[in-house]
């Protein structure tokens, strides 16, 4: 949204600049009237058209935005992402934690290892940060923007219905052809608006009067009242941008200086008389700006263009220009197409790599993460050992030799009795095992007595909820 308005308030500060140092001395007020409206739709279409590669900058502009703005914006979108984010607690953070061992239970490993070749691994918990509140700045922005958009909406809706209602409540009206005139006492300066034109009649006489309705049924037949209209919208578009404003103000003066032109082409107005009955019409209150009028800033200018010398057919030539003109905005504004493409490309990648350098859990590759872990788990050599593990070994070694030999027959009790559940055969490791242990227990006891004896303590609960992988490291180590 905001490279979309850039452009677009860049299309028409060039156009303008273009218009006011070339064109608008000149008296083609009819070209110039095009010219201006073909301004205001460049200046909203020329930001959504590519053009093949052409040259090696091509779409500066976009670039010098992707670099100053959109990185700004991703970058801060990425920050909160990670602050709001939970971080898994799974195999994402088996990835992402710190393999460092703790140094209590790094003691207990450590006198355990010299049974096993097996590396082992602690997971320390990793608590998740606190979230960032707050928006960003371009938000903001934005939110501004919206707000001045509604403002200058709602402005625009009570002028259109400020007309409407003097058309609605008007009882003297005049049928003239095309146009219908309407007679009021509260109009305090006269104007058209599409095919009305409102005058207080009461405030001029009848040659003043005939000359006003003479120069408002020209803007009628030339419907200027879409050229009003359609620089209106452009203002509520970019309010924000003031080259706009100048510029609704050269559509206002050119649709007056062709009105003009038209009517002091004939033979029943004299310029002299013309002139000093706009000095009589002029008004120095705020008019609609959405009506044609005479308004007083723009008389002293009207005056001083019905007296200038005309242009030379010859300066047409000037227009051509207009062409190579919007080739090169086109090329400077827009990147080419094959550029899409590219950019999309390199969007994935870049989000691929935030996401992993930020130890963030994507859903797109969710699936190849799961199935690296699987493949990792089953060609490493090393046993991976959980905190619930190593937390075992470390209430093992604070235990006495009594108790250490009651654990131990305890736990070949626990893994015989899930074997004959499951009509598995113990593995060979458990049974060497328990037939070393055994010696060193003084009673010996069933696994029903030794599990009466333990079954109130957690760690042998946490040995119970083991997989049979990490009973077999423990029995291992």
């Amino acid at each position: 949204m905001i490279a979309l308005l850039i452009k677009a308030s860049l299309v028409i500060t060039v156009l303008l600049i273009f218009y006011k140092v070339f064109l608008e001395k000149e008296s083609f007020f009819a070209t110039n009237r095009t010219y201006l409206l073909a301004c205001l739709l460049l200046t909203f279409t020329l930001p959504f058209i590519t053009l093949p590669q052409i040259i090696n900058e091509q779409g500066l502009v976009s670039s010098l935005i992707e670099n100053h703005i959109y990185k700004s914006e991703n970058s801060i979108a990425s920050t909160e992402t990670i602050a709001t984010s939970e971080l898994p607690k799974t195999k994402n953070t088996d990835k992402i934690t710190e393999r460092n061992t703790i140094a209590s239970d790094a003691a207990a490993i450590e006198n355990t290892k010299e049974k096993s070749s097996s590396e082992v691994i602690i997971t320390p918990s990793i608590s998740s940060p606190q979230p960032q509140k707050g928006k960003g700045m371009f938000y903001w922005l934005l939110m501004i923007y919206y707000f001045g958009l509604g403002i200058f909406t709602l402005n625009f809706v009570f002028q259109i219905g400020n007309v409407l209602l003097k058309i609605a409540k008007s009882n003297d009206r005049i049928e003239d052809l095309n146009n219908t005139i309407i007679n009021s006492a509260s109009m305090t300066e006269p104007c058209s608006f599409f095919k009305y034109i409102f005058i207080n009649p009461e405030s001029y006489d009848y040659d003043t009067y005939e000359q006003i309705l003479a120069h408002e049924k020209i803007h009628v037949q030339k419907r200027h009242t879409y050229d009003l209209l359609l620089s209106e919208i452009a203002v509520i578009l970019l309010w924000f941008n003031p080259v706009v404003w100048f510029f609704r103000k050269e559509v206002e003066k050119n649709i007056e200086y062709q009105t003009d032109d038209i009517l002091l082409k004939g033979e029943t107005v004299e310029k002299e008389n013309y002139q000093m009955n706009l000095l009589k019409v002029a008004t120095y209150s705020m008019p609609l700006t959405i009506t044609t009028n005479y308004n007083q800033s723009l008389i002293k200018q009207r005056i001083m263009k019905i007296s200038a010398k005309k242009s030379n057919p010859h300066s047409l030539w000037k227009y051509a220009f207009t062409a190579p003109l919007i080739f090169s905005l086109l090329l400077l504004i827009n990147k080419p197409m094959s550029a899409f493409t590219e950019n999309a490309d390199t969007n994935l990648e870049t989000l691929d790599s935030d996401l992993e350098n930020t130890n963030v859990a994507s859903p797109l590759n969710e699936t190849s993460e799961s199935t690296e872990d699987e493949n990792e788990k089953n060609e490493s050599t090393k046993t991976a050992v959980k905190p619930d593990v190593a937390a075992f070994l470390a209430y093992y070694k604070s235990l006495s030799e009594s108790d250490k030999a009651k654990l131990l027959t305890e736990l070949k009790g626990t893994s015989q009795a899930e074997s004959n559940k499951t009509g598995a055969p113990v593995s060979e490791a458990n049974n060497s095992f328990a037939q070393s242990e055994t010696v060193n227990t003084a009673e010996d006891s069933s696994p029903k007595q030794a599990s009466s004896t333990f079954e109130k303590n957690s760690e042998i609960s946490l040995f119970e909820n083991m997989s049979e992988d990490e009973k077999q490291a423990i029995f291992d180590i």
